[in-house]
C-alpha cells in the first residue's frame, strides 16, 4: 500500500527527462560523426583504387608501348614546329621534315637535307621513351 502513494516529484521528472533526451541527442550526434567518417573513408579509399588502376594502366601503357616499339623497329620523333610526333624506323639517325611533312631520314654523319634536297627541312626532336 505504501507503495501506491509514492508520487514522483514533477520538477525531477523533469529534468530527468531533459537529461535524457540530451544524452540521446549527444548519442546520435555521435552516431552522425561516424557514419560521416565512415563515408569519407569509403570515399577515400574508392579514389584511391581508381588513382592505382589508372597508375598501372599508365605503366602498362608505358611498357607496351616501349616492347611495341622495340618489336616493331621504331622510334618516336616529334616536330619541334608543330609538336605532331611520328613513328619513324629506328634504323636512322637522324630525322628532318619539312613544312608539308615530307620526312627524311639518315644514318649518315654530316647529311644535311637543306644541302642536298631542295627545300627547308627541320631537324625532328627524338622522343626518350
Amino acid at each position: 500500500m505504501l507503495l501506491a502513494t509514492i508520487r514522483g516529484n514533477p520538477e525531477w521528472v523533469a529534468r530527468v527527462t531533459k537529461n535524457n533526451a540530451a544524452i540521446f541527442r549527444a548519442e546520435q550526434a555521435e552516431v552522425g560523426k561516424r557514419s560521416e567518417i565512415t563515408r569519407k573513408l569509403g570515399e577515400d579509399m574508392g579514389d584511391i583504387r581508381r588513382q592505382v588502376a589508372a597508375n598501372q594502366a599508365r605503366s602498362d601503357d608505358h611498357v607496351f608501348g616501349q616492347f611495341s616499339q622495340a618489336t616493331l623497329g621504331l622510334e618516336t620523333y616529334r616536330n619541334p614546329i608543330s609538336g605532331e610526333t611520328f613513328d619513324l624506323s629506328n634504323n636512322y639517325g637522324r630525322a628532318w621534315v619539312n613544312n608539308r611533312n615530307e620526312i627524311v631520314l639518315s644514318d649518315q654523319d654530316g647529311f644535311d637535307p637543306n644541302v642536298a634536297l631542295k627545300g627547308e627541312w627541320t631537324a625532328m626532336q627524338r622522343v626518350p621513351r
